[in-house]
C-alpha cells in the first residue's frame, strides 16, 4: 500500500504540471503544449485501472481503502471525458493553424 501513495503522489505532481501547460498552451492558443495532457490521461487512467483491479480483491470493499477504488473509478471516468474535451480543442487549435496559413482566398474545398 506504501507503493500506492508514492505512485499515486508522483502521478499527482505530474498532473499538476501537465495541467499548467495544458492552461498555459489553452490561453495562448499552442497546440503543442497540450500535448503531455493528451499522452499523461490515458497514463494515468491506465495505472489506476491497476491500481483498481489489485487493490479491489485482494483489501475487498469492505476495507477503509474501498473509498479509494470508488474514487478511481470516477476518476478513470471523468479522465476520458476530459481528455475528449482537450482532444477537440487540441484538433481546433490545429485547424485554425492551417486556416491561417492557407491565408485569405485559399479557402478548403470540399466534396
Amino acid at each position: 500500500i506504501s507503493i500506492y501513495y508514492n505512485i499515486n503522489l508522483f502521478l499527482s505532481v505530474c498532473m499538476a504540471i501537465v495541467v499548467s501547460l495544458l492552461i498555459f498552451g489553452t490561453h495562448k492558443s499552442k497546440s503543442r503544449f497540450l500535448v503531455p495532457c493528451l499522452v499523461f490521461f490515458p497514463l494515468d487512467n491506465l495505472v489506476r485501472i491497476i491500481f483498481v483491479a489489485v487493490l479491489a480483491p485482494n483489501l475487498g470493499f469492505p476495507h477503509a481503502l474501498a473509498i479509494t477504488n470508488v474514487i478511481s473509478i470516477f476518476s478513470i471516468i471523468f479522465n476520458f471525458f476530459f481528455w475528449l474535451c482537450v482532444f477537440s480543442h487540441w484538433q481546433q487549435i490545429n485547424e485554425q493553424l492551417v486556416d491561417q496559413e492557407k491565408g485569405p482566398g485559399r479557402e478548403k474545398h470540399t466534396i
